[in-house]
């Protein structure tokens, strides 16, 4: 495509799309812009002649204006014939002047080209996008889709009405040469044009309003809506618009009212070309962080989400690193707009698609269409493909995009609950039941054996991880990360009946939340801290599950997996106790709690409370390997635990007395450091009638314990 610079507004625009026929061989050419704009101002004598001048003039208002003169009627008849040029300008002001296209004399048209008509614009007076726009003829940054509109908005866009000037005119020819030049057929040209200009931007300050002066931002819109204009071309555009958005708001701003955001979706919906559709999701994706509130309801309407979607749908397969990266901006822009807007979520729920070769006419079920439930579970179940593409890429590129899926899920799942169903169809479930015991958990100790007998489960366990395993070793900080986000997902299924028993039956639940609650707390703090609490909270809900039930049938339930609730239960007070012995002293500055400690407390506080649900549906547990309520005697004696903690504490220890389960502290001197630990609660602390109501029941208890009565339930150390 060739352009030429206008004489009149030194603009280089395209010369089929922007200027006539005529002044192609023009030595001081005139776009069409400035043409119709001087046509304009030298039809103004004849406006009153146009058949809608009262729309002109009134701005819509149907009032036919009294003439000052009045002109016969054969007078008029026997005028003077037109000349070619008011006759082309006549059907300007006709077409413009259509109900949903008021022209007004400072508007000029946007590109006309098959390409740009079904790009929509940025009406910068209404605040939305229309379907027709026409270009501020003095700025030439902003649309208006009426001339009503742009009447309206000129108080608020006078002052930023004027055209960008270089801050250094020498560099000006230099910007033009080289814009051009991006375009040009020859190869060797183009890279060097776009090599000068990326230069330019990571060395002059002064680029970002240089490529704005040029009108740069319009030129590569067209290139990149222009059919003709080859791949690499088009790639290098979005890497350059990116950074241009990255570094310069005012760029963002030209971008986003100038019809970006539609020509980018419209890359992204109808490329062919998984680096170009990459491209312009970063592109989006960086323009939209330039101004979130406004431009993600624009984005949802332009249907970017469907785009992004369906591009995460057609590189699923993910046969190379092209298709890997495709899927990672997709995922990325998503959320994005699951941040910025509600109406995000439901766009992502319905979205639902047909795959290439099948024809919908001829079958009447709905396996043919692809639901997001269906694509996000194929993603989740690629673990393998994904983190082999990600060691070979070198860069955890993979790692991101299985973080983003999961994310995606997780928020489909609280936010919008009516999507469990469709998981669970999609096998989701089962998935994630083996996906977190193969890559997630570290694989369990050999049982207690003779020497030959554990060489031989030693031999058979390494053969079949160097022959037979062909699964991905993640390491540490990519498992927590998994495993971070595997159990909020997992969680709120097991608030339906069904669902849950399939886990607890088919997939060893209880278990498995055992396991994943004891693997956090091994694992470091700094990586885990926030996966203690979503860990324990999945093992609450497998041990209980929180939907109705009858009370036997959830004793039951405890009694059957004792061997896994007490250790997980008792490994879980321990490691959230602070740190310090039972008597040091308390501090009473809590302003240099650091928010690992302020997690320890809140792990600690519900650790006591699902101890104390486990003793009221437990009801005569044996004490077994573990002694829970010693761990909870401990708890109340502590000086650094919270006091509330300390209360829940002695309810949790009064559960464990009245439901007939055995109590028993190490010796004499816990059950006195029990006492007066308790009796400092009572004299220190403000205490509520409910609280005062513990009182009668934990004196006898340590009556009874450590009194030395028929009753006692001290054990050996």
């Amino acid at each position: 495509m060739d352009y030429l610079t206008c004489e009149e507004c030194g603009v280089l625009q395209s010369k089929v799309d922007e200027f006539r026929e005529s002044q192609w061989e023009n030595p001081r050419p005139m776009c069409n812009t400035c043409a119709t704009k001087r046509a304009w101002s030298m039809f103004a004598a004849d406006i009153a002649a146009c058949p809608n001048a009262h729309v002109i003039h009134n701005h819509g208002k149907q009032e036919t204006p009294t003439p000052a003169v009045q002109v016969p009627v054969n007078a008029r008849n026997v005028s003077k014939q037109p000349a070619q040029w008011e006759k082309e300008a006549a059907q300007k002001i006709k077409r413009q002047l259509e109900p949903d296209n008021v022209a007004s004399s400072a508007l000029v048209p946007s590109v006309d080209n098959p390409a740009a008509s079904r790009v929509s614009k940025w009406c910068i007076g209404c605040e939305k996008a229309v379907r027709k726009a026409q270009r501020c003829s003095q700025c030439k940054r902003v649309f208006f889709c009426s001339a009503a509109c742009q009447k309206a908005c000129w108080p608020t866009h006078k002052a930023a009405c004027f055209r960008v000037e270089a801050e250094d005119p020498s560099e000006a020819q230099a910007w033009a040469k080289a814009l051009a030049a991006t375009s040009s057929s020859d190869k060797n040209a183009a890279w060097n044009a776009f090599s000068d200009i990326q230069t330019w931007l990571a060395s002059k300050e002064s680029a970002p309003t240089d490529f704005r002066a040029a009108d740069g931002i319009s030129l590569f819109l067209q290139q990149l809506d222009d059919d003709a204009i080859d791949v690499d071309t088009k790639w290098q555009i979005l890497l350059l618009l990116t950074r241009f958005v990255e570094n310069s708001d005012a760029v963002a701003v030209d971008l986003h009212h100038l019809g970006g955001v539609s020509v980018l979706a419209t890359l992204v919906a109808d490329g062919t070309d998984f680096r170009i559709q990459a491209a312009a999701i970063v592109t989006l994706g960086s323009l939209l962080a330039s101004n979130p509130t406004q431009l993600a309801p624009y984005y949802i309407e332009t249907g970017a989400i469907d785009a992004a979607l369906t591009v995460l749908l057609a590189a699923s397969t993910l046969q190379d690193d092209v298709e890997l990266v495709a899927c990672v901006q997709s995922t990325a822009l998503v959320l994005q707009l699951l941040e910025q807007d509600q109406e995000a979520l439901a766009r992502v729920v319905a979205f639902s698609v047909t795959p290439v070769g099948t024809n919908e006419a001829e079958t009447d079920d709905d396996d043919a269409a692809v639901s997001i439930a269906t694509l996000l579970v194929r993603l989740v179940g690629n673990i393998d493909v994904i983190y082999r593409l990600n060691q070979a890429a070198g860069v955890p590129v993979g790692h991101h995009l299985y973080l983003n899926v999961l994310t995606l899920v997780g928020a489909m799942v609280h936010a919008h609950p009516d999507c469990k169903a469709a998981f669970v169809d999609a096998g989701l479930l089962p998935l994630v039941c083996r996906t977190i015991a193969s890559h997630c958990l570290p694989p369990p100790p050999p049982p207690p054996a003779p020497f030959w007998t554990w060489l031989y489960f030693w031999l058979v366990s390494w053969v079949r991880a160097v022959f037979l395993d062909w699964r991905v070793r993640l390491s540490p900080g990519e498992s927590l990360d998994v495993l971070d986000r595997f159990v909020p997902i997992l969680t709120p299924f097991l608030s339906h009946a069904t669902w849950c028993d399939a886990v607890t039956t088919d997939h060893h639940g209880i278990a498995l939340a055992c396991g994943v609650l004891h693997h956090v707390l091994r694992s470091p703090l700094e990586l885990a801290a926030r996966t203690r609490l979503a860990a324990l909270d999945l093992f609450v809900c497998m041990a209980l599950p929180p939907f109705d039930m009858a009370d036997d049938i959830r004793h039951v339930r405890v009694h059957a997996h004792l061997d896994h609730v007490l250790p997980a239960l008792h490994a879980t007070l321990v490691d959230a106790l602070p740190p310090g012995r039972d008597d040091d002293a308390p501090s009473d500055d809590d302003s240099d709690k650091s928010p690992e400690s302020t997690l320890r407390d809140m792990l600690l506080s519900e650790a006591v409370k699902c101890a104390g649900l486990v003793a009221h549906f437990g009801r005569s547990m044996p004490m077994g390997d573990v002694n829970i309520p010693s761990d909870l005697a401990h708890v109340v004696m502590h000086a650094a635990v919270p006091d509330a903690a300390k209360w829940t504490a002695v309810a949790a220890l009064i559960q464990w007395d009245v439901n007939g389960n055995r109590v028993a502290l190490r010796d004499d001197d816990d059950w006195r450091a029990l006492r007066r630990a308790v009796d400092a609660l009572f004299e220190t602390t403000t205490t509520s009638p409910q609280q005062k109501d513990l009182r009668g029941p934990i004196d006898a208890l340590v009556a009874r314990g450590g009194g030395g009565g028929a009753t006692t339930t001290t054990l050996e150390t």
